[in-house]
């Protein structure tokens, strides 16, 4: 349980409503206090980006075997910052290019991207603001990490087979570049320097405040006798 809980969009806000999250008045949608990025669009590329998160050595190894028999040509990797250790290097294929970029935001705001493939990762999510397709990996029996992934606006693939469909399907899908960058954000909007003052407004006002107030409980509160 916490007092306020300052999100980044409106998407974020609904799904915390939906989990039953009460009162809904103390959700306050305040934005992205990420530094402001340049809104002109990556360039056109017919590369695939791989954006590995630092899972298990297991899960990266069924990742790239699904790459690695879904498609003919070698990827671009863009690696999680966590990864640059050479366990995680000695993974990957030879011929996979891994590029070097302090970050994948920073490296599709250059390169662009033909799409970006990742296993539940927020990377997603900066790729959708660039219009980007994204495409995640999320193996049998598995849900994806984040309620922003999910179709059709990102394609959710379970093998090799569903990754080479949803590869097929990207000509057909290249006048949603806006959607995209509308989905995203839905649930980020776009960073802005007004973010931080408003977060500091309301610290400021909760800070300063007779008592805490009420009690903002999530999807537990029906257990604990606050919710019908």
């Amino acid at each position: 349980p916490t007092n306020w809980a300052l999100l980044r969009g409106d998407a974020e806000a609904s799904f915390y409503r939906d989990l039953g999250a009460m009162p809904a008045k103390r959700l306050a949608v305040v934005g992205s206090p990420d530094e402001p990025v340049s809104r002109t669009a990556p360039p056109a590329s017919d590369q695939v980006v791989y954006a590995p998160s630092p899972h298990s050595p297991q899960v990266l190894r069924a990742d790239i075997d699904v790459i690695r028999c879904a498609l003919e040509d070698p990827v671009r990797v863009s690696l999680h910052p966590r990864m640059r250790s050479p366990e995680y290097l000695q993974l990957f294929p030879a011929e996979w290019v891994i590029v070097d970029a302090p970050n994948t935001s920073t490296y599709l705001r250059e390169h662009g991207a033909k799409a970006v493939i990742q296993h539940g990762s927020g990377v997603g999510l900066e790729a959708l603001a660039l219009g980007l397709e994204v495409i995640d990996l999320c193996h049998h029996g598995e849900r994806p990490n984040y309620p922003y992934i999910s179709g059709p606006l990102v394609q959710v693939v379970h093998d090799a087979h569903g990754l080479r469909e949803a590869m097929d399907r990207l000509p057909l899908r290249s006048d949603q570049r806006d959607e995209r960058i509308a989905h995203a954000r839905s649930w980020c909007t776009e960073p802005s320097e007004d973010v931080v003052k408003t977060i500091a407004d309301i610290i400021e006002r909760t800070s300063t405040s007779t008592g805490p107030g009420e009690v903002l409980l999530d999807g537990w509160s029906r257990y604990l006798g606050h919710g019908k």
